[in-house]
């Protein structure tokens, strides 16, 4: 798994900017303590303003993550089929997450029509966070048994798996569980670090 120093900063800004940038502004807006989606939506709306500007910004840094990830899965061509679908998963799972955000943005705006539109919200946003731990999972795993990277990144793997693994489970059982951070988290971990490793080894 040799990956160049752009497609290293692709992970770590993108890692940094969306996820990362996700976490700070739903802390921010307090959508972490909101109970359910209504109140979330509420707590969007409340902070509209300045979520229409940052949200926009989200996307471009998941874009730039989903482009890191792309090339790292290009270094293993070799297994044919697997790194095919995960390529393509990520495509799909980036266009749904993005359309997904837009009518949770859309909902804050427009608290006539909320529910249909959180309903609509939620089977996006599920839908593409499938796509993409599936994606990402079968990158990881693939990395691992082909022995790819340093022994660093192979750490930085193996968490991603595992966390992967659980967004999977939790997608199909309870998406709406806490336990689905851990799989945002190893996310956000993994990117990171074979950011910085891929920077470093190219430096």
């Amino acid at each position: 798994m040799t990956t160049n120093k752009a497609n290293g900063w692709s992970l770590l800004i993108g890692a940094v900017g969306g996820i990362g940038g996700w976490f700070i502004i739903a802390a921010v807006f307090g959508l972490w303590s909101a109970e359910t989606r209504l109140q979330e939506v509420e707590a969007l709306s409340n902070n509209y303003d300045l979520a229409k500007i940052l949200m926009p910004l989200l996307f471009l840094g998941f874009v730039v993550l989903i482009y890191g990830w792309q090339s790292v899965a290009r270094t293993l061509a070799g297994d044919g089929a697997l790194v095919d679908l995960a390529r393509f998963l990520l495509i799909p799972g980036l266009v749904i997450s993005t359309a997904g955000e837009a009518v949770h943005l859309a909902a804050a705006a427009d608290g006539a029509s909320v529910q249909p539109m959180i309903a609509i919200y939620e089977g996006l946003d599920l839908i593409a966070s499938f796509m993409m731990f599936v994606a990402l999972g079968l990158i990881a795993v693939l990395a691992l048994r082909k022995n790819a990277g340093t022994k660093l990144q192979q750490v930085f793997m193996a968490i991603l798996t595992v966390g992967t693994i659980v967004g999977i489970v939790m997608c199909l059982v309870d998406y709406n569980s806490d336990l689905i951070m851990i799989s945002w988290l190893s996310m956000l971990v993994a990117s990171v670090g074979v950011g910085i490793q891929s920077i470093r080894d190219n430096s």
